[in-house]
């Protein structure tokens, strides 16, 4: 069987173009694994601002001390 130069440039640039693809779906991967642990992070700061906001709101918390006379404001 005779193959062509112009189909073997056409199989060249299919066989490129797949690796192209492929290259593009795991970096399309990656982004999206980075996107979900961004947003893990995001949601993480936001919880742990509004837990401090709330222990702000909410003032101090008496402390017991050992060997005190009771709970101390702090």
């Amino acid at each position: 069987m005779h193959i062509t130069l112009h189909t073997r440039m056409l199989l060249a640039k299919t066989v490129l173009l797949r690796e192209t693809q492929q290259a593009l779906l795991r970096q399309l991967r990656l982004t999206r694994s980075q996107l979900r642990i961004q947003r893990m992070n995001m949601l993480c700061l936001q919880d742990a601002m509004q837990s401090a906001a709330r222990k702000t709101q909410n003032g101090p918390r008496p402390v017991l001390v050992a060997g005190g006379t009771g709970p101390r404001q702090f």
